[in-house]
């Protein structure tokens, strides 16, 4: 993976590139209001998007539900697995074909 990390005011935001799926990251700021170094854990898993470390019949539910729905938000943009813009049948069979899929430990 690939972090850039800009500081804005008292934020710091990073952006993160060509994370792999089915993987767990770990990024570590350092100094960070004077003290020590500050962690922060997360999961990539595609298909994923009842966020609950797998692929189930929920998330295809979901990403049928809003076929046809712009997306607007970062919450809709959830359901775009192919980040093509649009909610289709296109992203409901990817999720399909990773169904059953964990994120790693």
């Amino acid at each position: 993976a690939t972090v850039t990390l800009v500081r804005s005011g008292n934020d710091v935001i990073a952006t993160l590139s060509n994370v792999a799926d089915n993987q767990r990251l770990k990024l570590t700021l350092g100094g960070v209001n004077g003290g020590g170094p500050v962690s922060a854990s997360m999961g990539f898993l595609v298909g994923d998007v009842s966020r609950t470390g797998a692929v189930t019949a929920a998330d295809l539910s979901a990403i049928k539900a809003h076929i046809g729905l712009a997306v607007n938000s970062a919450d809709r943009a959830r359901f775009d697995l192919n980040a093509d813009g649009s909610i289709t049948q296109a992203d409901v069979n990817a999720a399909k074909a990773r169904a059953g899929k964990r994120l790693a430990p």
